[in-house]
């Protein structure tokens, strides 16, 4: 039983220690957050008016049934949040979203727009095609095992 506990300690020190090497190495290659925060990539629904994007909500495809998430575009997705207040600065998803992609390097959806709408707020995110793939249920083991794999980031320091 010692042994086992033996190898089990030496594992998780190796473990560590690689963590921190690849840590160093790959983060060197990575913009900072705050650079990061700064670059804003176009969106396709930047130029419609909010009337236009509720519009698209109406004939949106459901992408997930219990997340309330709608394909809004190819390349934007909506999703509904509990926000009802009548004040849009104040929706509190998008804006810890936001604070979470400009302090950090988690990979988060980036917020477009937050709407207004008779079942409360709805943020549009930009969304990348391998950020789509975590949508579908297809998605195969090994990319949810990368998704659903936070380690790297609980111990990350706002840079």
């Amino acid at each position: 039983m010692k042994i086992r506990w033996l190898l089990y300690t030496l594992l998780c020190v190796v473990a560590d220690t690689l963590d921190t090497f690849l840590s160093s190495v790959i983060s060197s290659r990575t913009p900072r957050a705050s650079d990061r925060a700064n670059i804003i990539q176009p969106s396709d629904v930047d130029n419609l008016s909010d009337e236009e994007i509720l519009e698209l909500e109406l004939e949106a495809l459901k992408l997930h049934p219990d997340y309330s998430l709608l394909q809004l575009t190819p390349g934007t997705v909506a999703k509904y949040s509990e926000d009802r207040d009548e004040d849009i600065s104040d929706a509190s998803e998008a804006n810890t979203l936001n604070l979470v992609f400009a302090e950090t390097n988690i990979p988060v959806p980036r917020v477009r727009r937050a709407v207004l709408s008779a079942n409360g707020s709805t943020s549009s995110f930009k969304i990348t095609s391998k950020a789509q793939l975590s949508l579908t249920p297809g998605l195969s083991i090994r990319y949810r095992r990368r998704f659903a794999s936070l380690s790297l980031y609980v111990a990350m320091p706002a840079n």
